[in-house]
């Protein structure tokens, strides 16, 4: 029941052809106090990592900063004893710059392949831009209550199967790295409205559609098999009229 109004509820959102249009400081303000932000410094907390990442309004621009430091947990021999110790693997400071013309945020940038070496988490961060433009949304609610619900809170990894490509007609928002010969070029584009989150809705509008059919076929399934048994059982009780009976 509570699948079905959740259906109901993102058919009605999608039925809503108004967009609204958002600012940098929307998207800045999600950067700084948003879920996709926190989720990924608790991500990344998991593998070791302690990360710092804030935003500034630049009007039309934005930019947008980030630290990320790295122990890991190695074994070495002190003493002649063989002893774990914590190392230092990063100790990282990088910044993505923004721009803004007309109802499109854009980054763009050209890394070689040492700047990827020595900061992987650039891309990392920049990943996370379809991410925001989504959650700046005002619908960005009723996604967030569905990932919570049918995919247990697991934000990024959701997010991660929505946006799987760049395709900025369909999703409106959109991240891409283009390995080239000398460089690797790393583009990121956010339309400032609600057509990341209409995307998203989609997306998850048809994936509950289609949990509610696959519901129905083993319910179904349930129903023939309980059916079959009750015919077999039947059956078993109805007397062989072929079979004689026996006369004391």
């Amino acid at each position: 029941m509570k699948n079905k109004v959740l259906f109901l509820l993102l058919s009605l959102i999608l039925g809503i052809t108004f967009v609204k249009a958002y600012s940098v400081s929307d998207f800045v303000n999600v950067i700084n106090n948003g879920d996709v932000t926190k989720a990924f410094e608790r991500q990344l907390d998991k593998e070791g990592c302690k990360t710092t990442i804030s935003a500034t309004d630049r009007i039309d621009s934005l930019d947008l900063n980030y630290h990320v430091t790295c122990v890991e947990e190695k074994e070495e021999k002190i003493n002649g004893k063989t002893e774990k110790v914590k190392k230092q693997t990063y100790d990282v400071t990088g910044s993505i710059h923004y721009d803004l013309q007309g109802d499109l945020l854009t980054s763009s940038i050209d890394r070689t392949a040492d700047q990827r070496e020595a900061d992987p988490f650039y891309e990392r961060v920049l990943a996370l831009s379809p991410y925001w433009g989504t959650e700046m949304s005002n619908k960005y609610k009723s996604v967030y209550s569905y990932i919570k619900k049918n995919h247990k809170n697991e934000l990024l990894e959701t997010f991660a199967l929505i946006f799987d490509k760049c395709y900025m007609d369909e999703m409106g928002v959109c991240y891409s790295l283009t390995p080239g010969m000398n460089y690797d070029n790393y583009i990121a584009k956010i339309t400032m409205n609600d057509s990341g989150a209409n995307y998203a809705l989609k997306y998850l509008q048809k994936e509950q559609r289609e949990l509610n059919n696959k519901s129905m076929m083993i319910k179904a399934m349930i129903v023939a098999g309980v059916l079959v048994v009750l015919i077999v059982i039947c059956k078993s009780l109805v007397p062989d009229p072929t079979k004689k009976r026996c006369k004391y």
